[in-house]
């Protein structure tokens, strides 16, 4: 890791990182790019816009799926690419629907995939797509 890298990552800290928790829909190619996107530019949304995404909800065409703690992305994106359904993921949950989950799991964030993102776009839709919280 470069020396730069190293004083912005010291600079921004842990505890200056907003967590994100996403609720994803559509996992085709424009999806698994998402992922992709999600996983190389890790470092650079923390460091840069002070944003950590951790992925709660998924659903493709097979249904819903859940991680209370968030997917791992790189095994999630590997199934996919396996061309494997959701449905066969232990997370998966038969029945459930996006609102369901949504109301059992909180994410700050609903993203309807539908075009591809650049790492600014990225940025930006997680300022305009917002999950409004349950009331307790």
């Amino acid at each position: 890791m470069s020396r730069a890298r190293q004083n912005v990552r010291r600079a921004v800290g842990e505890s200056q990182v907003k967590r994100v928790r996403l609720a994803l829909v559509g996992l085709g190619n424009v999806g698994r790019r998402f992922l992709r996107l999600l996983l190389e530019s890790d470092d650079t949304l923390k460091e840069k816009y002070g944003l950590a995404f951790s992925l709660r909800v998924v659903v493709d065409s097979s249904g819903v799926a859940v991680s209370d703690d968030g997917f791992d992305l790189a095994r999630l994106l590997k199934h996919k690419e396996c061309g494997l359904k959701l449905c066969q993921l232990p997370e998966f949950c038969e029945g459930l629907t996006l609102t369901g989950a949504l109301d059992r799991v909180a994410c700050d964030r609903l993203t309807i995939i539908g075009e591809p993102l650049g790492l600014k776009e990225l940025a930006e839709r997680y300022q305009s797509y917002q999950v409004h919280p349950r009331s307790s």
